[in-house]
């Protein structure tokens, strides 16, 4: 879909450029893109159905296995659409947990034993580049799940990897879904089962003051195209 669309759009900005042979080639492709995004915008605000067919509440279709690892503690594979997440838990004892450094330990703080180790390797877009250094999407999205998969009183520490082996968005609450799988999988205690899904809020504004919105939706279980398609436009 996504193939097609890049297809549509550079077969217009040929033909534009043969009509206005003046005009900079950026500014036409600027015109092609405000009018391609705003097509996606108004189908789902005055339709409420996404150019995948799905209404603005209707998710991918999801599928689940748990234990897929034997030697593991626990492991489990979520997928939702083209998005797939490996989540595989390992434990050790109390002794491996993180110590706070005393000169710099926060009153009543606790020593850390849960790890989320997320991974978001370049093949995961069909993409080839450099593995091993963590960029702000790795940082912030592990820090996002971890926050959401705190075991309760457990005595081991605990590390859970999360690896994105595919995405096509929401790859991160992927990665809350797999990791409470991997996690019951190991038998660890959760207060409860843990889910999530990437919500998105489009408007549409007045044309009077631009500032009263008309018309909104709110999408659960976005595609990338359509992240591609409304980023930054109001």
């Amino acid at each position: 879909r996504g193939m097609a669309a890049d297809a549509v759009i550079q077969e217009t900005l040929e033909k534009l450029k043969e009509s206005y042979t003046d005009c900079d080639s950026s500014i036409l492709y600027q015109a092609i893109n405000s009018v391609y995004k705003n097509t996606f915008r108004n189908l789902v605000l005055e339709t409420g159905i996404r150019c995948d067919g799905r209404t603005t509440t209707d998710l991918r279709p999801i599928s689940c296995e748990v234990d897929t690892f034997k030697p593991l503690h626990g492991s489990a594979l979520f997928e939702r659409g083209q998005t797939q997440v490996l989540c595989s838990v390992t434990l050790d004892s109390e002794e491996a947990a993180l110590r706070n450094d005393p000169v710099y330990e926060i009153p009543c703080d606790e020593d850390k034993n849960f790890f989320l180790h997320y991974e978001f390797p370049p093949y995961a877009t069909n993409e080839i580049g450099r593995v091993g250094k963590f960029g702000r999407r790795e940082i912030g999205h592990g820090a996002l799940a971890e926050k959401s998969l705190k075991p309760v009183g457990f005595s081991f520490t605990i590390r859970l990897t999360s690896e994105v082996l595919a995405s096509n968005e929401s790859y991160s609450m992927a990665t809350v879904c797999g990791g409470s799988l991997a996690l019951m999988d190991a038998g660890v205690p959760i207060s409860v089962h843990v889910a999530g899904v990437a919500i998105v809020l489009i408007t549409a504004y007045s044309t009077e003051d631009n500032r009263s919105i008309e018309k909104y939706a709110i999408l659960a279980d976005i595609l990338l195209i359509f992240m591609h398609a409304t980023f930054n436009i109001y």
